[in-house]
C-alpha cells in the first residue's frame, strides 16, 4: 500500500503543530487532515475513514487513553501514534500495553514524523498482505487445488481432512502426473503448521554425493571445504512440512540415516556434532510400488513403515472418467484469468475428445494441454484443434502390444510436438528429464537432424 492510499489524522490542540505536521505529510503523499480536539476528532471519524491517528497526549477535553479507548471501538484497524515529551509518562506506558502504535518525541522534527509514518506503512503493507495471504490459503483449504467428484476422489478429500489434523507422516503413491504435489500441499495448507514453509525435496534430482548434504546441511568447511555453514532441507523445514517427492531415488545409506533422525528427531549437519531438532511434517511421494521395493531389498522396510503410517493413493485420471472435464474448466478458468483471456468454455467436440482420451500424463498432460488450447485458440469456445493431437485411444491399439511398445509410441508422439524440449516433454509426460533421457536410449528413439543427409543422433543431457 503506497502513501496515497492512507489517511492521516492530526489531533493537537497547538495550531502550528498541526500546520506543521499536516505539510510534511501532504509532502510524503499522504492524505492529511487535522482536529484542535478528541471530541472533534471523533466526530470525523463517525463521518470518514481514516487509517492511523497522530495525536498528542494530552489534549484539552481527552486524554490519549480515553481517544485510543474511542477510537478502537470505533475501528479496531485504527493505528494510534502518540507526541509526548516522556515517554516513561505512565499515560504513554499505558496507551502502548493497549495498543497504541508508536511514539515521537521532542523535538519535533520531520524525520522522525517521517520515519514514524514510513513504519505505519510498512506495517499497514504487511497487515494487508497478511489477509490476502489468509484469503488464498482459505480457498486453497476449501479445494486445496484437489478437484474431483468421484467417489474415489471423495475418500481421497476425506483422507486429506484426517492427515492434516495430525502430524503423522504421510506416504502418496500414484502414476506420475497424477496430481501427488497436489494432494501435500493440500495437507500441508490445511494443517497446524501451513503458516510455515513446505519445504520441496525431489530426491530423484539430488546426485547420490550430493543427497546427505542436501537433506542434514554441513558444517564450515565439510565435506568440500565451503567456508560456511549450510542448512539443510530438514532444518530448513524447521515448523513446517518437508515434502519428499520421488522418495525411492534417496540412496540406502541416506535411507537409513534419515530412519534415525525420524526415530530420534534429532540430526546433525554433516561434519558436526550439535544435534539438531527434527521438528517438520514428513510427506513423502512416489510413482514406484515401495512395497515391491521393500520385498527385493531396494527400499529399507524401517524407513517404509515410518513414511507410510497413513498412505494415500491418488488413481489415474483415465479410472475417474467424470473427473476429467471438471478438471479441465478449471484449468481453463486459472489459465484464461492469468493470461487474461476471455474464453467462454469446450466446445462440445472438445469436451468428447477429452472425455475420451486416455491420459497417460494424467493431470499435468491435462493442465498443459488446456494451456495449449488457450494460447492458440482464437474463438471464445475451445475447439478440437485447439488441443494437442489426443487421437491415440488404447482401445483401438492392438491386444498383442506390450507396455514397452506402447510407451515408446507414446514417446515418439510427445516428442516431436514438444519439438524435442526435453524439459518441456517431461513436464508433460510427468517425469524427470533424467528419465526421459534414460527412455529414450533404452528404445533407441532418435532425432531426425535437419540436414540433407537424414543422419540422426539421440538428444544429450
Amino acid at each position: 500500500m503506497r502513501p496515497e492510499h492512507l489517511k492521516v489524522l492530526i489531533v493537537d490542540s497547538d495550531a502550528n503543530v498541526r500546520e506543521l505536521i499536516t505539510g510534511w505529510l501532504k509532502a510524503d503523499g499522504f492524505h492529511a487532515a487535522a482536529e484542535s480536539s478528541g471530541e472533534a476528532a471523533m466526530r470525523r471519524l463517525r463521518e470518514e475513514h481514516t487509517d492511523c491517528i497522530l495525536a498528542a497526549i494530552n489534549l484539552p477535553d481527552m486524554d490519549i487513553l480515553e481517544l485510543l479507548r474511542q477510537a478502537k471501538l470505533l475501528d479496531p484497524a485504527i493505528e494510534v501514534i502518540m507526541l509526548t515529551s516522556n515517554v516513561a509518562d505512565a499515560s504513554t506506558v499505558q496507551a502502548m500495553r493497549l495498543g497504541a502504535f508508536d511514539y515521537i518525541v521532542p523535538p519535533l522534527q520531520r524525520e522522525s514524523v517521517g520515519l514514524a509514518a514510513l513504519k505505519f506503512v510498512k506495517y499497514r503493507n504487511l497487515i494487508d498482505e497478511n489477509a490476502n495471504l489468509k484469503s488464498g490459503l482459505e480457498a486453497y483449504r476449501k479445494d486445496g487445488d484437489i478437484l474431483g467428484r468421484s467417489p474415489t476422489f471423495e475418500q481421497i478429500r476425506h483422507l486429506i481432512a484426517d492427515a492434516a489434523a495430525t502430524d503423522i507422516p504421510v506416504l502418496i503413491t500414484g502414476e506420475n502426473g497424477c496430481g501427488k504435489e497436489r494432494v501435500a500441499r493440500a495437507i500441508h495448507a490445511a494443517s497446524s503448521r501451513c503458516s510455515l514453509p513446505m519445504v520441496m525435496v525431489s530426491c530423484s534430482a539430488i546426485p547420490e554425493h550430493r543427497a546427505e548434504r542436501e537433506l542434514f546441511g554441513s558444517e564450515c568447511g565439510a565435506p568440500d571445504g565451503v567456508p560456511y555453514p549450510k542448512r539443510g532441507r530438514l532444518e530448513i523445514a524447521f515448523g513446517g512440512t518437508l515434502f519428499l517427492d520421488h522418495v525411492s531415488a534417496l540412496p540406502a545409506r541416506i535411507q537409513g540415516e534419515l530412519v534415525q533422525a525420524l526415530q530420534r528427531q534429532m540430526f546433525r549437519r554433516v561434519g558436526g556434532t550439535l544435534e539438531l531438532p527434527v521438528d517438520c511434517r514428513i510427506i513423502a511421494a512416489d510413482s514406484a510400488d515401495l512395497a515391491a521395493l521393500v520385498r527385493t531389498g531396494e527400499f529399507r522396510e524401517d524407513l517404509y513403515l515410518l513414511l507410510g503410517a497413513v498412505q494415500i493413493h491418488i488413481p489415474p485420471l483415465r479410472d475417474r472418467r467424470e473427473d476429467i472435464l471438471l478438471t479441465a474448466e478449471y484449468f481453463l478458468r486459472r489459465i484464461c484469468a492469468a493470461m487474461n483471456k476471455n474464453i467462454v468454455d469446450f466446445s462440445e467436440p472438445a469436451r468428447q475428445l477429452m472425455q475420451q482420451y486416455h491420459w497417460p500424463g494424467n493431470v499435468r498432460e491435462l493442465e498443459n494441454a488446456v494451456e495449449r488450447a488457450v494460447v492458440v485458440t482464437v474463438s471464445t469456445y475451445i475447439q478440437p484443434m485447439d488441443l494437442p493431437p489426443l487421437q491415440t485411444d488404447p482401445a483401438t491399439l492392438p491386444a498383442s502390444l506390450s507396455l514397452e511398445e506402447l510407451e515408446k509410441r507414446h514417446l515418439l508422439k510427445v516428442l516431436p510436438l514438444m519439438k524435442w524440449n526435453i524439459k518441456k516433454a517431461a513436464e508433460v509426460l510427468g517425469v524427470e528429464r533424467t528419465t526421459l533421457y534414460n527412455k529414450i536410449r533404452r528404445y533407441g528413439i532418435t532425432r531426425p537432424l535437419r540436414r540433407p543427409s537424414g543422419s540422426v543422433q539421440v538428444p544429450q543431457q
